[in-house]
């Protein structure tokens, strides 16, 4: 069963790590930026306990990457009560309007995100978050070469149990 608390607390945590970085271009992550980092979250718990998941989410290999709708749904319900600044921007290439999240950085509620979530969950965020931001291509290209994603088919649920160390794949 999908933890919905796990899932906010992840999103949370991945804004203020972005929210730390010197430019402000950077500090504003979209929807799929969040998506991505529970989903590394999420790998990275997987490799350290039997496969099993932090956020207990179904994930599916869904076009080219891991996609969870709960996830995404949850991304408003888990950032706009907790004062996170929503922005709509119009795409410069005539397609749909695009949407970046942002918030002030805080040095309490990072701390106390922090010690609710699992080292290996809060090093992985932190990890990602301040090495990809939002860029998304480089973002994408690397999760889209993780082994949940390398082992899986269009449409098919990822298994993170390939994750564990010395497991025969």
């Amino acid at each position: 069963m999908p933890d919905r608390d796990k899932i906010t607390a992840i999103m949370r945590y991945a804004l203020l790590q972005a929210a730390q970085e010197e430019d402000p271009y950077v500090r504003q992550l979209g929807p799929i930026h969040f998506v991505k980092y529970v989903y590394l979250a999420d790998l990275e718990y997987a490799k350290h306990n039997s496969g099993k998941t932090f956020t207990g989410v179904e994930w599916t290999f869904h076009h080219f990457g891991p996609w969870s709708p709960l996830v995404h749904s949850e991304i408003e319900t888990a950032l706009i009560p907790w004062g996170a600044k929503k922005q709509t921007l119009q795409s410069a290439y005539g397609e749909d309007d695009y949407i970046r999240w942002s918030i002030d950085f805080d040095e309490g509620l990072c701390a106390g995100l922090a010690a609710a979530l699992p080292i290996e969950v809060r090093h992985a965020v932190a990890k990602f978050v301040h090495k990809y931001t939002n860029d998304t291509s480089s973002l994408l290209h690397y999760v889209y070469a993780t082994k949940p994603m390398l082992k899986a088919a269009p449409g098919e649920c990822l298994d993170f149990g390939v994750t564990i160390p010395n497991q025969i794949t």
